[in-house]
């Protein structure tokens, strides 16, 4: 998409950098896309024009275009789309890949939080979380997910079980809402296409958090303390929770990435906390002179003091699709690109065996 004040596209600012930093791409896209014209030619030291919206054996059609080019990087995309395929593409080119099975785990919510509850060893609290998976909104009357149904508790929440964002999610309280979501989610065929999932409702604060793995190992935790420096807490947001909090949110989600299967990467990974020293509140905002001048939604302390820690730590739930690659932009254009790194210098020739 084009940004007419900003007079860029949205990816942009990626080729750029890596055309700053000496990082050689070659490009695949669509004939008409931005990055085949001349005017971006520099940006790349190759542009290959593929159909990207036909996904039948798109993997393999990837591997055959750079088939004989000398690759040294990996492959990555802009879009959730293409997240599994350019995996695929990769293991068939033999380049360095978290692997495709992992990856679809992560973006298909249903298997993502069967996964979870079932290797993570976690307090038996937080295997309260119920998930049923409709495979269309028909399904919602058929005895099996009727009778797992009955059993669920509002508020629930509906979500496809392959989605970008939050499109499509919904909270309801109660029946009647709950299949009107449901309706409404199975119209769009495109959304419900890998089914549609009802789970409990984490009503705690929602938070994000970012890790970069090495050989299953969270690199920046190592040496790292709270009290460092100012850049650690901008590593998880929102940064008001307690210093325990800080510990159960590193703990549970960096053991839910490895629990997924993920060794190397750099994630960012959406969240909801129970039973935390946090809530929800108005706080009134003052201006320069001490007036007040309105108020805000913001986490105030929800017990007598948020410095007491509890006898029991708080409880993660990781949001449905909520670990994404961070190397793995969110869209930004529709179709692609996808770009596979030549590297800085020579590299070697991939054959397109598997």
């Amino acid at each position: 998409m084009y940004d007419v004040h900003g007079k860029t596209y949205g990816s942009q600012g990626f080729f750029e950098a890596a055309h700053a930093l000496g990082v050689s791409l070659i490009v695949l896209g669509e004939p008409d896309h931005w990055l085949a014209s001349e005017t971006y030619s520099h940006l790349h030291k190759e542009f290959i024009a593929l159909d990207l919206s036909q996904h039948t054996n798109l993997p393999n059609r990837i591997a055959a275009a750079v088939c004989g080019r000398a690759i040294d990087g990996i492959i990555v995309t802009f879009t959730d789309e293409y997240v599994v395929t350019t995996a695929e593409a990769a293991e068939i080119l033999g380049l360095r890949t978290e692997p495709a099975l992992v990856m679809w785990q992560a973006h298909h919510k249903h298997e993502m939080r069967q996964l979870l509850l079932s290797l993570l060893d976690d307090d038996n609290a937080n295997n309260k979380v119920q998930a049923v998976r409709l495979h269309s909104a028909a399904y919602l009357d058929h005895p099996p997910p009727a009778n797992q149904l009955a059993a669920l508790q509002y508020p629930l929440g509906v979500n496809p079980c392959r989605g970008q964002f939050s499109i499509g999610v919904k909270k309801v309280s109660n029946e009647a809402s709950l299949r009107q979501a449901v309706a409404i989610l199975g119209e769009d065929n495109q959304l419900a296409e890998q089914g549609i999932m009802l789970e409990t409702y984490i009503s705690g604060p929602e938070l994000d958090a970012n890790f970069v793995l090495l050989d299953r190992a969270v690199l920046f935790l190592r040496s790292a303390t709270l009290a460092a420096n100012f850049a650690e807490t901008l590593q998880i947001s929102n940064t008001r929770f307690p210093l325990w909090e800080f510990e159960a949110i590193r703990e549970k989600l960096s053991q839910s990435l490895r629990a997924l299967g993920f060794r190397s990467w750099v994630f960012h990974v959406d969240a909801r906390m129970r039973k935390t020293a946090l809530r929800y509140g108005l706080v009134d905002v003052r201006d320069g002179d001490g007036e007040v001048g309105g108020s805000i939604i913001d986490l105030i302390a929800a017990r007598e003091s948020e410095l007491t820690r509890p006898s029991h730590p708080p409880l993660l739930s990781m949001t449905p699709s909520s670990s994404r690659l961070m190397s793995v932009p969110l869209a930004q254009e529709a179709p692609g690109p996808l770009c596979i790194r030549t590297g800085w210098t020579s590299a070697p020739t991939r054959s397109c065996a598997r």
